[in-house]
């Protein structure tokens, strides 16, 4: 189904302990104690300095050496178990196919001949859907949020819906990735069982970086840009 490239990453997980449920990724403004969303691009936080609103949606700190802040939810859901929506990377609006035919042709042509690595900011979905300061998690980032040193990953079904809980080593916050599995042609494949997010980075010619959960412990690949994957945003601090 996928071409691992030299960036793949195969990170073993210990079985994840007990950590705080996130069950909202937007919160009524009209509600007391609403951290304020600062347009400028400076996330507001709760009292506790690990959770807060930014543009309107959620995110939670955690812990993270590199201060990067996840959000709750899925571009494109209202809850953390909500699958969202589905993204040919590059492409920040959804269709009903994906397929090397309907895939951008500027696209594949803008990054690959100008030397760039990663998504131009007006090509990132996460970008384009939730303003700026969000963007779609680097390589980097991704391979962060999985490594053993910092988080427990839990595969595990929440509110009915099966997916990757993801806890901090650091502060036990937590948040959960829905498989949604991934679009292809006119199709949904794997959804329930297949968890398959987008990174911003290239892994060279008509391929991208992404984290894939469908074996007992989460993997780094890439793969074809054309297919439709989910997008779980960041933040820095």
């Amino acid at each position: 189904m996928k071409t691992k490239s030299f960036w793949s990453a195969l990170l073993l997980m210990a079985v994840c302990v007990g950590s705080v449920s996130i069950s909202s990724c937007s919160k009524d403004v009209s509600e007391e104690n609403k951290p304020v969303d600062n347009t400028g691009g400076d996330p507001g936080s709760n009292s506790d300095g690990k959770t807060g609103f930014t543009h309107g949606h959620e995110w939670v700190d955690l812990g993270l050496q590199s201060g990067t802040l996840w959000a709750t939810c899925n571009v494109g859901a209202s809850n953390p178990e909500e699958y969202g929506s589905y993204f040919a990377w590059g492409e920040t609006k959804t269709k009903s196919e994906y397929t090397p035919e309907t895939y951008f042709d500027s696209q594949y042509e803008k990054y690959r001949f100008d030397g760039r690595t990663e998504l131009r900011p007006e090509d990132d979905a996460a970008t384009a859907n939730w303003g700026n300061g969000w963007q779609m998690p680097s390589l980097e980032q991704m391979a962060e949020l999985v490594s053993g040193d910092y988080t427990t990953p839990e595969r595990m079904t929440q509110n009915g819906h099966y997916g990757l809980k993801i806890t901090s080593k650091s502060n036990g916050k937590s948040i959960f990735l829905p498989a949604a599995g991934y679009r292809y042609n006119s199709s949904i494949e794997y959804q329930g069982s297949l968890g398959d997010y987008w990174t911003r980075s290239l892994s060279g010619g008509n391929e991208a970086h992404h984290l894939d959960f469908y074996a007992p412990v989460p993997v780094l690949y890439s793969y074809k840009r054309c297919y439709g994957r989910s997008i779980r945003p960041v933040r820095k601090k």
